[in-house]
């Protein structure tokens, strides 16, 4: 069941904290999107490289 009071506040920070924790465990390629159109973030295992890399402003 979808709930349709969507807080997408509560979504961004819920998904940061997951990516976060995913992350710190250094064993997987990651990518953070928002919406499906913009990478927020992206982490890799240990002397591994995302791909493609993440320009970042």
């Amino acid at each position: 069941m979808r709930d349709s009071d969507v807080d997408t506040g509560r979504e961004g920070v819920t998904a940061r904290r997951v990516f976060r924790e995913l992350a710190v465990r250094r064993r997987y390629w990651l990518v953070l999107v928002f919406d499906l159109q913009a990478v927020l973030d992206t982490a890799a295992p240990p002397g591994q490289r995302t791909s493609p890399p993440v320009e970042r402003p």
